[in-house]
């Protein structure tokens, strides 16, 4: 550094106080330890996430897959065979 940017660091510090200049660097060195490990620990918890979402996808997809593969036999309104017959007493008591 040279002498005019030490007067320079000089005069900053004597026109914002030795207060604020010790409350600035506690609070960069705060910031950068902390923010970075946060920001990190975001990071990895956004990738999990992610990876949870995908083997949702592809447990859901098995999942269709198999009920296509072993779908039972439906009536002709194409739902299961109870239900249509169970929908028409429930007209029939109204």
């Amino acid at each position: 550094m040279t002498p005019v940017e030490l007067s320079a660091i000089k005069a900053l510090v004597g026109a914002f106080g030795g207060g604020a200049v010790v409350a600035a660097v506690v609070a960069f060195l705060v910031l950068k330890f902390y923010l970075s490990s946060y920001l990190s620990e975001k990071g990895k918890n956004l990738a999990t996430r992610e990876d949870i979402e995908e083997i949702t996808d592809k447990i859901e997809g098995v999942r269709t897959q198999r009920s296509r593969v072993f779908r039972k036999p439906t009536g002709l309104t194409g739902g299961p065979k109870v239900l249509a017959i169970s929908s028409t007493r429930r007209c029939a008591k109204r």
